[in-house]
């Protein structure tokens, strides 16, 4: 073969990794006590504020995953389990 010679080059395919919607979205922040909060209700609002971070970056972890290839079908049943 000369140095000049085309070779046929191969057919690129371009995968588009599956990802559940419910791994594209996040919980809304919850909405924050109002007035005076006591204690209690300032505790509980931490508390599912950090939730919501949770889940959200546990989703997009998920995503990462998924689209380097890493992720089981079990992670992202898995992160979609955990959704509200």
């Amino acid at each position: 073969m000369s140095g000049c010679a085309k070779a046929e080059l191969p057919e690129l395919v371009f995968l588009r990794p599956e990802v559940p919607e419910r791994l594209l979205a996040c919980p809304d922040r919850p909405a924050p006590p109002t007035g005076a909060a006591s204690q209690r209700e300032a505790a509980l609002y931490l508390i599912d504020l950090a939730a919501a971070h949770g889940l959200c970056r546990d989703r997009l972890h998920a995503v990462g995953r998924l689209l380097r290839g890493e992720a089981a079908a079990g992670d992202a049943a898995a992160a979609q389990a955990q959704a509200p």
